[in-house]
């Protein structure tokens, strides 16, 4: 809590003995506050702070303490809209889940294909793509057009089969004024050579940030990409999950990466494996620190089965390989990014794993299985293009401070009205006291304090529509919200104007077809082409088309911001004496309601498996991080890896250990999150050095919590009364 200083005043009486200032009282309340002051700052004094990278962070403590955690919105607009993936073409190499387009030259030397693209020449922009040269020499992409000096996206890529991230940035003084570039993708080699590009982008980026990149090693290559992923469209931050790792590193064997089909788990942490020859292995793959002293343990039935440890780049790229035996340390290589933990077996033959165990340091310490803590932030967290207005989430106080409303729905609900009619498209307008909450306004074009995505994926950037279709702004004057849209979209014409209904009908997912050169008379829907039951403009402005939302969703910048307290499965962590492991996340999705279906062949109930659509969860899913049966954490569930699971992951449990009356739910991590989120990169975490600042953070979460509890107390005896109240009557 924040400190508020007394302002001390001296008690002055003049010569008659009247008082010409009342001094502060020397009150036990007063001194208190000093008191409290002088201890708080002691607190703070022991609190460590630690900024949190996306992957593994190591946190090393001197004793056990608990732990805050941090973490600002992003926003993400790619103005390069969802055609980056090149989805329409029918190449099978894939980058992100979709396809990517092929590039191949059709005379000897260079070969380019390019497109344009419009842009402010007052800002910033980073471009990037992930390129992959198959048999040409070089591949590359370069920027010109209007004014712009060529820049060149380098050093480009001479590597085969690999895809390479690839950047060039450019600022106003470049642009020199021009309002459009071109994208060109370069291939030099002979004819018939090929490459292939995917995951295109272009961000608008601060100045702080173009200084960095390509200058600043978190800013280059692989880091950047990972600070600046593809996303389609606009994508804002949500599902931020912090992982904290238990001292054991390794999951019981129902989450291991791949079990042989001749292994069978026994226990949480005991396996056997009834192998017909060698190497009929079982495995394990986990995010790793380089240069980093590791300790491994295990137990096995046979002197000869015992455990191999491979390590790999953040690529995925092999660099070793060794085995540790039953027990051994060993420090990761200066490129290690993922170990992953084998256990063999080395003939024909039937052999136990137990109790194996990875943990950090040189220090074999007894087993323990492994016991994880987490902080879920299940909301949306959005921002500014420079972060400096953004959402936030304290884990230490439970709330998010939004300065951000995403998502409201632009429909023909609305009390939409036409603004003024321009040759090509029309302006509309909506007081913004009919949106949801009041915006920040301004009377500024292009400042970012809104951002808007259609029907179609297409962004609709923060412009002026008196001079642009598909534009949109808030004017500070005459506080109305303004959207354009193009003639080509809404079936209007330049000679005749819609009436508040046709405005309404465009937004509701009605294209006009014709009109008596007074009115519209006659609509289709956008989505389908089909004409609606009733062909008439009562019925379109007041019912939207079959399976259409809205024209577009709007983010806005808000007046004043609101304070929300967060619900739900939040967690906690602690930290251990000695080396603490913590992940950052994005793309999370807390306890969805899961429909297990039965998987006849292997006599399972399975979630989130192809055998079966109708278990599939709402988004493709690449890991499963928790199972819960009625509320409950649910350990009997195994985790299966590969092309079973829709996105990549199902889970499955054996028939004896399902319940059929109980409900599940799933925690877990999605697979496409360029269509979910944008990138996490601006958390810090907080926790107490000494055992006096651990105490006293206990001592108050312990009074929170109590708080809350007598709250929701409260509440609950409110509905209890009410239910009492109904049994009478």
């Amino acid at each position: 809590m924040q400190y508020n200083k007394t302002e001390w005043k001296d008690h002055i009486v003049d010569n008659q003995g009247n008082v010409v200032q009342q001094g502060t009282p020397l009150s036990a309340g007063n001194l208190n506050n000093m008191e409290k002051g002088i201890a708080d700052a002691h607190q703070q004094m022991n609190n460590q702070q630690q900024n949190i990278n996306r992957k593994v962070n190591l946190i090393t403590t001197d004793q056990a303490s608990g732990a805050n955690v941090e973490v600002k919105g992003r926003t993400l607009v790619n103005l390069i809209n969802n055609a980056g993936t090149w989805q329409e073409n029918g190449t099978t190499h894939t980058q992100n889940g979709l396809t990517e387009m092929k590039t191949v030259l059709n005379k000897a030397g260079n070969g380019t294909s390019f497109r344009t693209l419009f842009i402010n020449p007052n800002k910033h922009y980073l471009l990037m793509a992930d390129m992959k040269n198959e048999t040409a020499i070089q591949m590359y992409f370069y920027i010109d057009g209007g004014g712009v000096i060529s820049q060149y996206g380098g050093p480009g890529t001479d590597k085969k089969s690999v895809f390479e991230p690839i950047n060039a940035k450019i600022s106003p003084a470049e642009l020199k004024g021009s309002d459009h570039i071109n994208i060109h993708v370069h291939v030099q080699g002979s004819i018939g050579q090929f490459g292939f590009i995917d995951n295109l982008r272009v961000y608008e980026i601060s100045a702080s940030d173009y200084a960095k990149i390509n200058v600043d090693p978190e800013h280059k290559g692989a880091m950047l990409a990972e600070k600046y992923p593809y996303v389609d469209g606009v994508q804002h931050l949500q599902g931020v999950s912090f992982r904290k790792r238990g001292k054991n590193l390794l999951p019981p064997f129902t989450e291991w990466g791949y079990v042989h089909p001749n292994a069978k788990i026994m226990g949480p942490y005991k396996l056997t494996t009834e192998a017909t020859k060698d190497n009929q292995n079982s495995d394990i793959g986990v995010n790793a620190l380089p240069n980093t002293v590791y300790s491994f343990s295990g137990e096995s039935s046979h002197f000869d089965a015992n455990y191999v440890i491979a390590e790999s780049d953040v690529d995925g790229k092999w660099i070793r390989q060794f085995n540790v035996g039953l027990s051994s340390s060993f420090t990761t290589g200066s490129t290690t990014h993922y170990l992953r933990v084998i256990a063999v077996t080395p003939f024909a033959g039937s052999f136990t794993f137990t109790n194996p165990q990875l943990e950090l340091g040189s220090v074999v310490t007894p087993f323990a299985p492994q016991n994880n803590d987490y902080i879920n932030v299940p909301t949306i967290l959005a921002s500014n293009v420079d972060r400096s207005i953004a959402d936030g989430y304290d884990s230490g106080s439970g709330q998010v401070f939004k300065r951000w409303r995403t998502g409201v729905k632009l429909d023909g609900m609305l009390p939409w009205s036409l603004a003024n009619g321009f040759i090509g498209y029309k302006s509309l307008f909506l007081p913004i006291s009919k949106l949801p909450v009041n915006p920040m306004s301004t009377v500024v074009h292009g400042d970012g304090s809104t951002s808007a995505i259609r029907f179609d994926g297409k962004i609709v950037p923060n412009g002026d529509t008196n001079r642009f279709a598909d534009k949109q702004y808030i004017h500070g004057i005459d506080k109305n919200f303004y959207l354009s849209i193009s003639n080509a979209d809404s079936g209007w014409s330049d000679a005749l104007n819609p009436s508040s209904n046709a405005v309404n009908a465009i937004l509701n997912g009605w294209k006009a077809t014709a009109n008596n050169g007074s009115v519209y008379t006659s609509w289709i829907s956008i989505l389908t082409g089909l004409a609606p039951p009733t062909n008439t403009e009562a019925y379109v402005s007041t019912n939207k088309a079959p399976n259409w939302d809205a024209w577009a969703t709007l983010d806005y910048m808000l007046a004043t911001p609101i304070i929300e307290q967060l619900v739900g499965d939040i967690g906690a962590i602690t930290f251990h004496t000695g080396g603490n492991m913590v992940e950052l996340l994005e793309g999370v999705v807390v306890r969805e309601l899961a429909n297990p279906v039965y998987y006849p062949e292997y006599k399972m109930q399975v979630i989130n498996c192809i055998i079966d659509s109708g278990s599939f969860l709402k988004n493709k899913t690449t890991k499963f991080l928790a199972v819960y049966r009625n509320g409950e954490l649910d350990d009997k569930w195994h985790t299966v890896y590969g092309v079973g699971g829709n996105g990549g992951a199902y889970t499955e449990i054996k028939m004896a250990d399902y319940d059929p009356k109980a409900k599940y739910s799933v925690t877990y991590e999605v697979l496409d999150k360029h269509t979910y989120t944008a990138s996490a990169i601006d958390a810090t975490l907080t926790y107490q050095s000494s055992i006096g600042g651990a105490f006293a953070q206990a001592v108050q979460d312990i009074a929170e919590i109590k708080s809350h509890d007598g709250v929701q107390d409260w509440i609950l005896a409110q509905y209890a009364a009410r239910l009492l109240a109904l049994e009478v009557v």
